[in-house]
This record gives C-alpha cells, structure tokens and sequence, in this order.
C-alpha cells in the first residue's frame, strides 16, 4: 500500500464506512429482492446488510492491508549501481536465518541498475570467516543463488576478529584483483554492513578516502533494506 495512504488510513475510514457499505447494502438488498422475492422482508434486509459488511471488510483489507517498507535513505544519497562488489559476510545471531542479512539486499540492489542508476554487478567478493562457527556456509548460500547473475568470489578470513586480516584482504581486491577481473579500483564499492565489528573497521581502513563504500540501512519488514552511500574525507580537508 503507498505509503501517502496509510499516513492518511483515518480519512479513508469514514469514506469506507459512510459512503461505501450503505451503497453496498441498497445494491445487495435489491439484488437479494430479485433473487428471493421481497418477502419476508426483514429477511432480505438483514442479508443485504451481512452482505455490505462483508464488502466493506473484504475493501477495508485491501485498502489498510500491509503498508509499502519506509525507506530511510534518500535516492540522492545512495550509490548508483557499481560493476564490482564487496560484502562481508558474518554468521548472524544464533538462530538466525543467514539469509535474511543485509548482504542479500546489497547484492540485489547493485544487480538492479535499472532502479540503482549505473552499470550492473558483474564481480561480487564475499569475505567470510572459517571455523566451526564461521560464515563459509552462508557465503557458499549466497554464490549459489547469484552465481548465475554474476561472478562470485568468496575470500576467506582465518580469524573474523583480526583486523589486520581484514584489512589486507580488502586492500588486496582493490589494488590487484579487482584489475585481474578487468576493473578500475574505483569501479568497486565496499559494504562494511555484515560480518565482525573488527571485519568491518579494517574494511573502513582499507577504504578510508580512496576507495568508494555503503552502508546497509532498515532490514526490518516495515523498514526497507537500501544502502547509504559513504565516502571518508579526513578532517580537515572538508569543504
């Protein structure tokens, strides 16, 4: 539902409930008196108006059902598409499906150009963590579903809290492999949403001022999954 419509829902409300159910119940009383005769009357009455409930309800449903997710993020403020793609990809919490985290949405979002703006995903690296409670299995999810869509790397990290490790590997796609699969380091956007909190700062690092990077916002059912565009300028050079 447009999100103008559920703001305005106690307007409709009264449209629905005084305008709307007495026409359907004139209409369901003449029909019924058609069907059945007008006798027994009361009869006819009282199914024309079970009827336009019923009618009313069934719009009402329609009308005030799931409303559209709230995007908190701007158009302006999002990145365009970028041909190349890195996502960090952590375990999630325990229980937790790991295909309902942000690396999902930022994949698809960079696979869209015609809603993103710019030239499609075509080299996606996924750095997950080994281990007996590392993501590895979550990344070889994620490359099964979009290895079809594009190429997908998973780039593996021996400790998820080393950031050091992190930060040579990200450094590492940008300055040799992204020129491997054909790309200009700044074809290649960094997403710091998932994985570690230590994954994330060395990906940060590694990026700084150079290098373009995203953050995953919302990811909640009524708040839509979009990336913010994020570029580093050190202080003192802003402006």
């Amino acid at each position: 539902m447009p999100s103008w419509l559920y703001r305005h829902r106690n307007l409709v409300l009264p449209f629905i409930s005084g305008l709307l159910i007495p026409l359907a119940t004139e209409l369901a009383g003449s029909w019924l008196e058609k069907t059945i005769g007008r006798t027994p009357s009361q009869l006819v009455r009282l199914l024309a108006i079970a009827v336009a409930l019923a009618v009313g309800l069934w719009v009402l449903y329609l009308a005030l059902g799931k409303r559209a997710p709230l995007e908190l993020v701007p158009r302006e403020e999002r990145p365009p598409s970028f041909p190349g793609l890195i996502v960090l990809i952590g375990p999630g919490r325990k229980g937790s499906d790991p295909q309902s985290l942000s690396h999902n949405p930022a994949i698809e979002y960079h696979l869209d150009c015609d809603e993103a703006g710019g030239k499609p995903l075509q080299i996606c690296w996924l750095i997950a963590t080994g281990g007996e409670q590392g993501s590895l299995p979550a990344a070889q999810k994620v490359r099964e579903r979009y290895e079809e869509r594009c190429t997908m790397i998973i780039k593996r990290l021996h400790d998820a809290f080393d950031v050091q490790e992190a930060y040579r590997t990200v450094q590492g796609i940008y300055t040799q492999e992204a020129a491997e699969q054909g790309l200009a380091p700044d074809q290649v956007i960094a997403d710091f949403t998932g994985g570690t909190k230590p994954m994330s700062a060395g990906t940060v690092l590694a990026c700084r001022d150079r290098w373009p990077m995203q953050y995953m916002t919302g990811g909640r059912e009524e708040i839509a999954s979009v990336p913010i565009f994020v570029r580093f300028t050190p202080a003192g050079e802003e402006g």
